[in-house]
């Protein structure tokens, strides 16, 4: 990324390493003063002391858990993720520049897995949704950058399924459409200005009916706000 200090490669940085790096300074330190007070194989036991415990930190981190972190130019983070034997597991976060976080996603051996929470650069919250196994699963919800409501419904397996509906800026209803697994299948109701337009019925897809709403001019659907 052109906002990075450095590319990946560079700036990502093993915390585990760094934590056994300074351990490691420490017990040489100890070794070589003793090997000051002693003979040359004060030295020798320091020599190979220190590079057992190099091979050992680094068989254990390239099997267990330890951070990525990367930084923008300013020193700020711009997106740390955790790891396990070499691949995504667990909480990966990134920020924007101003500081304010921009996405927060879990990781189950290197896929999406669980809540995964988007937000705008104002610090509003975007997006909500689900993963299972690295395909969308679950509730999604989505905001504008004041904070209303734009979009809601439900996802099995990548597919939209159930109840799905848009709103528009104000948070009145523009559509209310059913899904069965990505077609749609049964009403796809239209809104303009809160009240019901029109109603399209489908069934596996296909488009059999269309309603027109006589009594529109009483039913009215009022909007949701999110605070």
């Amino acid at each position: 990324s052109p906002n990075s200090h450095q590319p990946r490669e560079m700036n990502a940085f093993k915390d585990s390493v760094v934590v056994s790096m300074k351990i490691s300074f420490l017990i040489c330190t100890f070794f070589f003063l003793i090997g000051l007070g002693s003979n040359l194989i004060g030295y020798i036991h320091a020599f190979i002391f220190l590079s057992i415990m190099f091979s050992l930190f680094s068989i254990w981190d390239r099997n267990n858990r330890y951070k990525e972190i990367i930084y923008f130019d300013n020193g700020k983070k711009q997106h740390q993720i955790s790891m396990k034997n070499g691949i995504s597991d667990g909480q990966s976060i990134s920020w924007y520049r101003n500081g304010n976080k921009k996405c927060i996603t879990y990781f189950e051996n290197g896929k999406p897995h669980g809540k995964c929470i988007i937000w705008h650069e104002n610090g509003k919250k975007k997006m909500e949704k689900y993963y299972k196994n690295g395909i969308k699963h679950g509730k999604f919800k989505c905001w504008d950058e004041n904070g209303v409501r734009l979009g809601e419904g439900d996802v099995v397996n990548g597919l939209p399924h159930g109840i799905s509906i848009t709103y528009d800026s104000n948070g009145l209803k523009i559509i209310e459409e059913t899904f069965k697994y990505g077609v749609l299948h049964g009403h796809k109701t239209h809104f303009k200005n809160g009240f019901v337009e029109f109603v399209e019925i489908f069934e596996n897809g296909n488009r059999i009916d269309v309603l027109n709403n006589y009594m529109s001019s009483i039913i009215e659907y009022k909007p949701i706000y999110i605070n």
